[in-house]
């Protein structure tokens, strides 16, 4: 008898207490939804579960993080999205994880001991949140609104290189601003941040600020060739780079200079103050071949200078590499004319990268 009420009392001991509905529903009324978000973790290690748990809170942020920016792309796409705007976005999507463990507390745990399986229930207040990443934006939103006040400005009043510099800080700050933006409304549950559209807004209005000032731009495309001999032509070569600029969305002109023009006084270059200045100098040597009499080589290189208008400030500045004759002709003119031509190919590639570079 004393056996069977032994065994009885050891049963009753071992049987295993539920687990808490807080740990299956992830809802808890010492933290209410509005103000926690809550996340469960199991596992047989309680560190373990601990992590998870983090881990959980933080992969529920970053899907509504996700949510958000989905929307944010439909809304903005409603009328064909930009290849600027594609950029922007990229950017954003690929900063805009949420990775603030250090926010988020163990709130409880719990250890089944039927199953030896630890509970771990983690929050994150959201109010605690907000703050620390507001704190974290501060710098950035403000980076990038003083960077478009910046560009506006230089755009209104056509200062290219100013609006070259503030334009790329506004682009490189505004990703990083909506990301944090982004992560608030997450952290808050809610679908959006309001300021955000004013960002992508801004940063959008910069980018075709750009096409803009690139369409109503003019190139002077001014040779100097005081160096070149018999049978190079500068005002060829002016005309098919200028076509080719022109291809490139460009308003391109061309025009000769006096031989002894420099880029240091650029008054006597041009009286088109209003044009971006692309200063070219040809340098071209022709010379005997080695391949036998009467038959010749020619190199041509070239430095280009591109100033901007009124001011003439140096914008851009580089060389084109000597382009050799790739086989021997049989005078200096046809040998000189070849190494112009493989110049001029340089030359346009060269200088329509730089003028994009500008805009």
């Amino acid at each position: 008898m004393r056996c069977l009420v032994f065994v009885a009392l050891f049963s009753a001991c071992a049987t295993a207490l539920p687990v808490p509905e807080k740990f299956v529903s992830e809802r808890d009324a010492a933290h209410p939804p509005a103000k926690f978000l809550l996340a469960r973790g199991l596992n047989a290690d309680l560190t373990v579960a601990e992590e998870a748990a983090k881990a959980a809170v933080s992969a529920k942020i970053s899907s509504s993080i996700k949510s958000s920016f989905k929307s944010l792309v439909s809304e903005v796409s409603t009328n064909g999205l930009t290849k600027d705007q594609q950029d922007i976005f990229s950017s954003v999507e690929s900063s805009s994880a949420f990775g603030h463990a250090e926010l988020i507390d163990i709130v409880d745990r719990f250890q089944d001991r039927a199953s030896g399986q630890w509970y771990a229930l983690a929050a994150l207040d959201r109010a605690r949140g907000e703050a620390a990443l507001e704190a974290e934006l501060r710098a950035p939103l403000q980076t990038f609104e003083a960077a478009y006040a910046q560009a506006k400005e230089s755009f209104e009043k056509s200062r290219y290189r100013a609006f070259r510099t503030h334009k790329h800080e506004v682009l490189n700050a505004g990703p990083k601003a909506i990301a944090g933006l982004l992560q608030i409304a997450g952290v808050q549950g809610h679908a959006k941040e309001a300021r955000q559209d004013a960002v992508v807004d801004r940063m959008t209005e910069i980018a075709k600020a750009a096409v803009t000032l690139k369409e109503r731009a003019l190139v002077l495309v001014v040779l100097h060739a005081a160096r070149a001999r018999p049978g190079v032509e500068p005002s060829v070569l002016a005309d098919v780079v200028s076509q080719a600029l022109t291809k490139s969305g460009l308003r391109v002109t061309s025009e000769r200079v006096p031989d002894d023009a420099t880029p240091a006084d650029p008054k006597a270059l041009s009286g088109r103050s209003e044009a971006i200045l692309a200063y070219v100098d040809l340098d071209t040597e022709t010379g005997p071949s080695d391949f036998g009499e009467g038959m010749y080589t020619a190199r041509t290189a070239a430095q280009v200078t591109v100033m901007s208008p009124s001011t003439r400030e140096e914008l851009v500045k580089f060389d084109i590499p000597k382009s050799e004759t790739k086989e021997v002709m049989p005078s200096e003119a046809k040998a000189a004319r070849k190494s112009l031509m493989h110049t001029r190919d340089l030359l346009r590639d060269h200088l329509d990268k730089a003028l994009s570079d500008v805009f």
